[in-house]
Parts: C-alpha cells; structure tokens; sequence
C-alpha cells in the first residue's frame, strides 16, 4: 500500500469496544494477516490448526478478551470529512487477556500477579502510520488499569523488525526470550532411538 492510498484518520472519532460475535470474520481476517506477516504460511495448511485456530477466536469473543476500534463511517455526501452515517467502520483491534496464568511455554503455572497479554494486534492497511497502534495499545492500557492490573505483556516475533520497534517506541522491553531450533527429519528419525 502507497502513502497515498492511506486513509487519514481523525483518531477524536475512533472509538473502542469489548468484541462480540459479529466481529468474528474481521478479527480472524486480522489474525490471519499477522501469521502471513510473520512468516507462518503453516497457519492454515492444516484442518486441525485451522479449527483451533477458530475455536479459539470463538473463546477470545465469548470472555471478551479483544477490544475492537471503529469510527463512524463515511457517507459518500459527506463534505469535508464529516461523516453523517450511524454505520461504524472497523480501524482495528488488539486482543487483550487478563490472567496471573504464564502466557507462553508449555503451561508454566502461574506468575505472583496478574498481567494483561496483549496477543495480538491488528490495524486495518489503510489506516497504518496514523496513530491507531498507539490508540489500541493505549485503550489496551486503560482496561487493564480497570481491572487493577499494572503489567502489560506481549510476544514480538524477531522477523517483524517493523513491530519490535514500535513497541519499544511504546517503551516495552524485552523480558524473555524463547528459542527454536527446526529439525532435519533424520534427527528427528535418530531421535527415535534414544
């Protein structure tokens, strides 16, 4: 997307709600976006992740844990960018889940308090480099504060340079750090033997 295809946003009329049911396809659209951003083509080549993956979306709508951003949308009788429509306008979402359970690893237990994770973060293309990650992370910030939490978390994959620096724009800093190693299908053969 060129920067004259980019949307300006007047951040004053976006406003940001708990998800419902209705949202499913734009989150998972989203969702979907983030794992081709960050290179895990796997994400839907299997049945089963697929509907994990949306069994799971379903479960994030149902315990709220993601707060959408829209503003009204624009009627093509709108002049000079006011908009005269009760419709709203997706901008983006960030999922936000509140727990003292540690939110990576292989089920850790739990941490000495309760953090908000923020796993995953979405704005719509037209509306990049307008303020609107700032806004999400912001509103993200706010519900945990409601909810007495004084920690937010997240994951920033290492193959989206784009994403490590805007959150350490936002002053986050790296906490942990999880490796991988993929294997050869004749060590995982020779591992067999052990």
């Amino acid at each position: 997307m060129t920067a004259t295809e980019l949307e300006k946003l007047d951040l004053s009329t976006v406003q940001t709600r708990l998800v419902e049911e209705r949202d499913f396809d734009f989150v998972l659209n989203g969702r979907t976006d983030i794992f081709l951003i960050e290179d895990d083509h796997s994400f839907w080549e299997s049945e089963l992740e697929r509907n994990e993956t949306i069994q799971a979306l379903h479960e994030d709508i149902r315990l709220k844990q993601v707060l959408i951003a829209e503003r009204p949308k624009k009627s093509s009788s709108a002049v000079d960018g006011d908009s005269t429509s009760d419709e709203m306008e997706y901008v983006g979402f960030v999922g936000v889940v509140c727990s003292n359970k540690v939110p990576f690893g292989v089920n850790y237990g739990e941490m000495e308090k309760p953090i908000t994770w923020i796993s995953s973060s979405w704005v719509v293309p037209k509306f990049r480099g307008s303020g609107v990650g700032r806004y999400l992370y912001k509103a993200a910030e706010e519900h945990a504060v409601s909810k007495g939490i004084t920690e937010v978390w997240c994951d920033v994959y290492m193959c989206n340079p784009s994403s490590r620096s805007f959150h350490e724009k936002l002053g986050f800093q790296p906490h942990v750090m999880i490796y991988r190693k993929e294997l050869k299908s004749e060590s995982v053969e020779d591992s067999s033997m052990l």
